[in-house]
């Protein structure tokens, strides 16, 4: 079934959202070289470099993700190409809440031949996390659109019954309470 919200695919009894690329897009570049060289080299003759295309096309095709297991109660982050997904399953039990988080970083501008003072940015982000029971969090959901953020915490809370702490306003509040 395909969502709304971007990189995420649900079904009846997943979830997966694709979170980043693993390869940031600069080893990329070299990867997509490799394969045209390899490919070049096999065509003239030489077969060795065959070995590169899996090893390149692994490295342009995989992401990090995070996987929820519905029926099962459990989710994991790992690394997912081909349509497999690695890493360990943790369980449900030890998650409290989501929570609905924004996070104002700050930024020295680059200097300039303008003179100004204080030159620096702010660049907001919502944060979707997974609140544990020992009050620690892990990071579902990064974007820099409240609705999206919002919506991708109510799919993940009604689909898991987790209940879902809104702290983007300044008066926080629950948008979803899990049914227990």
């Amino acid at each position: 079934m395909k969502s709304n919200i971007k990189r995420t695919q649900i079904s009846e009894n997943q979830i997966i959202h694709r979170i980043h690329s693993y390869f940031p897009f600069p080893v990329k570049i070299p990867a997509v070289i490799g394969i045209i060289a390899s490919i070049n080299a096999i065509l003239n003759g030489v077969l060795w470099p065959a070995i590169a295309i899996p090893l390149c096309i692994i490295v342009i095709v995989s992401s990090f993700a995070v996987e929820f297991d519905v029926l099962n109660r459990r989710y994991r982050f790992g690394i997912r190409f081909f349509g497999k997904q690695f890493g360990k399953w943790l369980p449900l039990d030890r998650v409290n809440y989501i929570s609905i988080f924004p996070n104002t970083e700050i930024y020295h501008d680059t200097p300039t031949r303008i003179p100004r003072k204080n030159r620096y940015v702010a660049l907001t982000e919502m944060r979707v996390n997974f609140v544990l029971n020992n009050r620690k969090r892990e990071r579902l959901f990064v974007t820099s659109r409240t609705p999206e953020a919002q919506a991708f915490a109510r799919l993940i809370g009604e689909k898991l019954n987790l209940g879902v702490y809104d702290c983007t306003t300044p008066d926080h509040h629950w948008t979803y309470k899990a049914s227990h």
